[in-house]
């Protein structure tokens, strides 16, 4: 940078800034601030301060930065056909997972869990493991069904069970039964945590639940509760009849009230 009196208008400095760019000699830029004074206010185009015309010298005008040639407009048509050839493009499925079936260890593969049939409780013994009633009577049948709802949709069965009916009500008894992780999240004194999952879980599988003792006692239920205890650990599956259960007699002798009625049949 060089600085001096200006000979034509005294009282003002000539500035000259030179800046060299190695890339390109094209990129030489003069600035004469005092130029547009001396020639009369007016640099190219009439702005008195116009910076890229030096004194006697051709206008130079800094590079700009390149730029995409494709204009908003047409990007944005571009994009709108991309979208629209996308999603007019037929969905396909793979041949063989079209074959394949939801869960195919069911009565009825193609449904969801939660609407699955009776049968999917009545339709086998689960009682390996589990201390049930005597086989043959319609209180038996129905602990066997609850048994089978934990060992085959909740994943872990009880214990115990045993069923109880008085009149129109169906009461059902379960003893044991907590997975891992709830035996972990109660022994934590997170019993409500596992209580709300235990009661949404009962209430997903309600259709089939109610199917079922409506199956095996051949009445239409028309209430259902469910609710779990700890310390110790019960849930209770309760059934709110549109009658009576008549359940038939195991035995002519307990129906005549022989002498092992009272030691081998439970309370009604």
């Amino acid at each position: 940078m060089s600085t001096s009196l200006d000979p034509d208008l005294p009282h003002t400095s000539h500035t000259t800034l030179t800046s060299v760019r190695p890339a390109s000699a094209s990129t030489y830029c003069t600035t004469t601030p005092n130029y547009a004074a001396r020639s009369g206010g007016a640099g190219r185009g009439g702005s008195p301060s116009d910076p890229f015309i030096p004194p006697g010298g051709r206008e130079r005008r800094p590079t700009a930065a390149p730029t995409s040639r494709v204009d908003a407009p047409a990007r944005a048509r571009s994009l709108r056909r991309a979208a629209f050839i996308v999603s007019s493009a037929p969905f396909r499925i793979p041949t063989d997972r079209m074959s394949e079936r939801r869960h195919p260890d069911m009565p009825e593969p193609d449904r969801p869990l939660d609407e699955q049939p009776a049968a999917a409780l009545t339709g086998g013994d689960w009682s390996a493991g589990v201390d049930l009633e005597r086989r043959g009577d319609i209180r038996a049948a129905i602990s066997n069904a609850m048994v089978g709802l934990k060992k085959r949709f909740y994943g872990k069965g009880p214990e115990r069970a045993r069923t109880y009916l008085n009149d129109d009500y169906v009461f059902c008894a379960l003893e044991g039964g907590l997975t891992r992780n709830e035996q972990t999240l109660v022994e934590a004194g997170e019993e409500e945590a596992v209580r709300q999952y235990r009661l949404l879980f009962q209430k997903t599988v309600t259709h089939t639940v109610t199917a079922a003792i409506e199956e095996i006692t051949g009445r239409r239920v028309i209430g259902y509760h469910s609710q779990v205890t700890f310390n110790p650990m019960r849930a209770f599956e309760i059934f709110v009849l549109d009658g009576p259960v008549s359940a038939p007699p195991e035995r002519d002798d307990r129906r005549a009230g022989g002498a092992d009625a009272g030691a081998t049949r439970g309370p009604e």
